[in-house]
């Protein structure tokens, strides 16, 4: 399974824009794709919700948690995207990079 983290400690910069793009490429290129969105605002979820019936759908996780997403993770997952929340620093984003 590839993992592409997209993170930044500043808002506003589109994180959440290039963590969907990608997701929905890949979806589109055949992959089984999962979107982890560890922003409260669920912005990227809600993205995901709302193109659920193509068949290019992209699943949908809540990350806002930190712990416990990695046992919805599909075993078929060949690509996982995390849309990180604004402000999150190194120390924030080492769980979700222990998939």
């Amino acid at each position: 399974m590839k993992t592409v983290l997209v993170a930044s400690s500043k808002g506003g910069v589109g994180k959440t824009t290039i963590a969907t793009h990608l997701a929905a490429q890949a979806a589109l290129d055949g992959c089984n794709t999962v979107l982890l969105d560890a922003d409260p605002q669920g912005s990227s979820t809600r993205w995901a919700q709302r193109r659920a019936d193509l068949d290019s759908a992209v699943l949908p996780l809540d990350g806002t948690r930190r712990k416990g997403w990695q046992k919805h993770l599909p075993d078929d997952t060949q690509r996982l995207f995390i849309d990180a929340r604004a402000g999150a620093m190194a120390g924030d984003l080492d769980t979700f990079l222990d998939t």
